[in-house]
């Protein structure tokens, strides 16, 4: 069967889920991987049992691994990383959570060095509920202190669920970076084909990092607000989907439910549940049909707090939508807005 007849058949069965069944999503979670490596690595070294993770033989040819998505610049393969590892021109930067300092200090891959999510990348306001990105200064300053060039090639990772490094991909794009590119399964694929880890730091001379501001690439309240009276605009939920619906509810808001017309693409089910890598081109691509969405349009994407909706915004990126930006307050702030409308249920997806 084609790939195209494979695409019609997906969208008249998952069109057929809602009207037999109720309040469904447009996609399915993926099963459960046989070993979790999504905190990779816990406590001490000695006591991570590498026979607990599954192994994969090194792929001849990755070239698959990148065919079918229309910027697939934005992303890197793990045979790449390594064959690039001692390039002079690459920085490679781990941002891994929630206890990433920790775990970088016991391996990491070699050239890498640490970004704290939280420390070094969101900006911290006792009198706001919401962390979002730190400024262009303090950006400029963290870059100049990685020995990152504005034309330096930057390769992000994770632990493999990809929201980390995707936040750190935005944030290099919203500050003008033009080469940055996240490695497909994180540290989850690299240790899974038995590649190497270090405990060294490198050090890089300083540099003098220079910002280049991307304002459309940020969406503030008011931007949601014109996109909810705006039909051309489109809005994607990338929280799980129970927060979607209104069956659970964040602890830090008291309101519920979603962005009115918003449309849901959890992030944590683009993910293959072995290896950690994105999806194919081709299921993203059945995705975005059902959401009947298109690259010419403006998106915005929100979550909780912003790093779903970075990976998201990732995802789309991948896949030709380059008019996307971020709401980076997200439901954190949307959520405790006075007379915010919010919608609960299923109502999105093939005019249901």
């Amino acid at each position: 069967m084609t790939a195209s007849l494979w695409r019609i058949v997906g969208i008249l069965l998952l069109g057929l889920v809602p009207l037999l069944s109720g309040c469904q999503p447009i996609q399915a979670p993926p099963e459960v991987a046989v070993a979790s490596t999504s905190d990779v690595v816990r406590g001490a070294y000695g006591q991570w049992d590498l026979a607990l993770i599954p192994s994969y033989a090194l792929a001849e040819d990755e070239s698959a691994e990148l065919a079918g998505y229309v910027n697939p610049q934005a992303m890197v393969t793990s045979g790449w990383l390594a064959a690039n590892l001692d390039n002079p021109r690459v920085r490679l930067l781990d941002v891994r959570r929630p206890i990433g300092a920790a775990n970088f200090a016991m391996a990491h891959i070699p050239q890498a060095q640490h970004v704290d999510l939280w420390i070094d990348l969101m900006e911290r306001d006792p009198n706001q509920p919401m962390m979002d990105l730190i400024g262009p200064d303090r950006f400029a300053g963290l870059m100049s202190r990685l020995g990152v060039a504005n034309d330096s090639t930057v390769i992000v990772y994770d632990a493999g669920e990809g929201t980390s490094a995707a936040t750190l991909w935005w944030a290099m794009r919203r500050y003008g970076h033009e080469d940055v590119r996240l490695l497909n399964g994180g540290l989850v694929k690299w240790l899974m084909e038995g590649r190497e880890t270090t405990s060294r730091v490198p050090t890089f001379d300083p540099t003098t990092y220079v910002i280049n501001e991307q304002p459309q690439l940020l969406a503030t309240l008011t931007d949601v607000k014109q996109a909810i009276a705006d039909p051309t605009i489109f809005i994607v939920d990338a929280r799980p989907f129970g927060y979607f619906t209104g069956d659970i509810a964040h602890a830090a808001t008291p309101t519920i439910g979603h962005i009115p017309g918003a449309l849901t693409m959890p992030a944590p089910w683009q993910l293959t549940p072995g290896q950690k890598t994105i999806l194919p081109a081709e299921q993203l691509a059945m995705t975005f049909d059902l959401m009947e969405i298109t690259p010419a349009q403006r998106g915005i994407t929100y979550c909780g707090n912003g790093h779903l909706a970075a990976f998201d915004a990732f995802l789309l990126y991948l896949m030709g939508f380059e008019n996307v930006a971020v709401y980076d307050s997200s439901w954190t702030e949307y959520g405790v807005m006075p007379d915010m409308p919010t919608e609960t249920g299923c109502n999105q997806g093939l005019g249901l």
